[in-house]
């Protein structure tokens, strides 16, 4: 009895482990979103986000932005166009490379979505406010 006893634990932890974000192995992601003349980028899947380094335009200015603890960061004042982004993690390496398309500024609509988002992102035109 205790023999099976001990197989039976020794398979809920391992069952338990698998089922944990940190031990189940699931590689970190990026997420990025892209504006006007702003940058999204949500980290996900690794321990502390906040030490992931964003490189939201490397292919024209190259300046890292660090990622909020909370996993996320919007980069403001990127040029309109086609923009290269990389996004770093400590021991997880590039975890994103890819290109958006930055729309230009438009104080108007950004106006519109301070005004009528009202602490509801759900109705803002620029994605990287949602």
């Amino acid at each position: 009895m205790t023999f099976l006893r001990a197989c039976t634990v020794l398979v809920s932890l391992a069952a338990i482990a698998l089922a944990t974000p940190g031990f189940a192995g699931a590689d970190p992601t990026a997420t990025v979103v892209a504006g006007r003349q702003r940058i999204k980028v949500t980290v996900s899947g690794y321990p502390d986000p906040g030490q992931c380094l964003v490189d939201p335009d490397s292919e024209r200015h190259t300046q890292s932005v660090a990622v909020g603890p909370s996993g996320s960061v919007v980069a403001h004042n990127i040029e309109p166009g086609r923009s290269h982004v990389l996004v770093w993690c400590p021991n997880g390496g590039v975890i994103y490379r890819g290109y958006v398309d930055v729309l230009p500024a438009n104080p108007l609509l950004d106006l519109s979505d301070l005004l009528v988002a009202n602490g509801s992102s759900g109705r803002v035109t620029d994605p990287t406010l949602q």
